[in-house]
């Protein structure tokens, strides 16, 4: 009989002490929300960038451009004005396509002020794995950098680059014309 009462005794027991570790857990993981939650309030946002509301004059146009070479495509784009993120890219993610690349025409407008305009140029993948090893045989490729421009109004713009020779380089140039806008950025 002694047996018996044994047996309840360390079912309780042991209830007991999962709960206990139950309620231990819950109480890490609330804390550690709080915490993280705190953290992603505390840290500065990036504004993105829009045309402000209260703008009325002429306006520019700078588009993005790519090629690409097997499972690798380089991007020229435009990654932030005045400061403020872009969030236009021609680099389209297609979940489950595989190696795939996809770009689709990407622009956006600017007043036709001076500005200053981030502009970078790299390699983009589909796939990790494809990026993991071509980063590990030295293939990744990138330069950014900050140039200030005074566009004209009506022109369109592209964002140019040269991944090939080194120093990378990437620019802004007229579509129509070819003429360069601002200076070249060129790596370290």
């Amino acid at each position: 009989m002694w047996q018996l009462y044994f047996m309840i005794y360390l079912a309780l027991a042991g209830s007991s002490i999962c709960c206990f570790f139950s309620y231990m857990i819950t109480l890490k993981l609330a804390l550690f929300s709080s915490l993280s939650l705190l953290a992603v309030s505390c840290s500065p946002s990036v504004e993105d960038y829009s045309i402000p509301s209260n703008y009325s004059g002429a306006l520019a146009t700078i588009e993005d451009t790519y090629s690409t070479k097997g499972v690798r495509g380089y991007l020229y784009t435009v990654s932030e004005i005045n400061g403020k993120r872009d969030t236009v890219s021609a680099f389209k993610y297609v979940y489950g396509g595989g190696a795939v690349l996809e770009f689709e025409h990407a622009s956006r407008k600017i007043p036709a002020e001076r500005t200053l305009v981030t502009i970078s140029a790299g390699n983009v993948y589909n796939a990790d794995g494809v990026a993991l090893l071509d980063s590990m045989a030295g293939g990744c490729r990138s330069v950014s950098g900050d140039i200030i421009i005074t566009p004209r109004a009506g022109r369109v713009y592209q964002v140019k680059g040269d991944l090939k020779n080194k120093p990378y380089s990437v620019w802004l140039e007229d579509k129509s014309s070819g003429k360069l806008l601002g200076e070249k950025v060129y790596s370290k």
